[in-house]
């Protein structure tokens, strides 16, 4: 899924939140674990319950693509 978004502020290394193209804001937290990396993401200014629920649905789906793409590059 290609979206256009603007960065509002950025902490390298930490956190980024963005400008989503219909305006919304979406800000991700990095966090080092070991051998390991989490991300945690808030979507927010959603209009309304159906909204948050379908983007709930989003990125999940995105998480599931970049988790399986990992796997992939980590077989070869």
């Amino acid at each position: 899924m290609g979206v256009t978004t603007a960065v509002r502020t950025a902490s390298r290394d930490r956190s980024v939140r963005l400008t989503w193209p219909d305006g919304t804001v979406v800000t991700a937290w990095f966090t080092d674990k070991e051998a390991r990396s989490s991300v945690a993401i808030q979507h927010e200014k959603l209009e309304s319950q159906d909204r948050r629920q379908q983007e709930t649905v989003a990125w999940g789906e995105r998480f599931d693509a970049l988790s399986a793409h990992l796997a992939a590059v980590a077989r070869t």
